[in-house]
């Protein structure tokens, strides 16, 4: 899902419109109790962790990729 806030204006909503929205999906929790996420909510976290310890990648397909060499 793609956000204008430059867009609520023209229309009339709020401009916190999308920070109410992020705050209601946070405050959700899904089918099976965890959490609701937002695409791209953890991207700034995700790269920290790589950087520091390196990208997770499934063994089997690192075997793959070692044995390409």
């Amino acid at each position: 899902m793609a956000i204008d806030p430059f867009s609520f204006t023209a229309t009339g909503a709020s401009p916190s419109l999308p920070d109410k929205i992020i705050e209601h999906l946070q405050s959700s929790r899904s089918v099976d109790e965890r959490p609701v996420r937002y695409p791209g909510e953890r991207v700034l976290q995700i790269r920290k962790d790589n950087l520091a310890n390196g990208v997770p990648v499934e063994p089997s397909i690192w075997t793959a990729v070692q044995a390409l060499a």
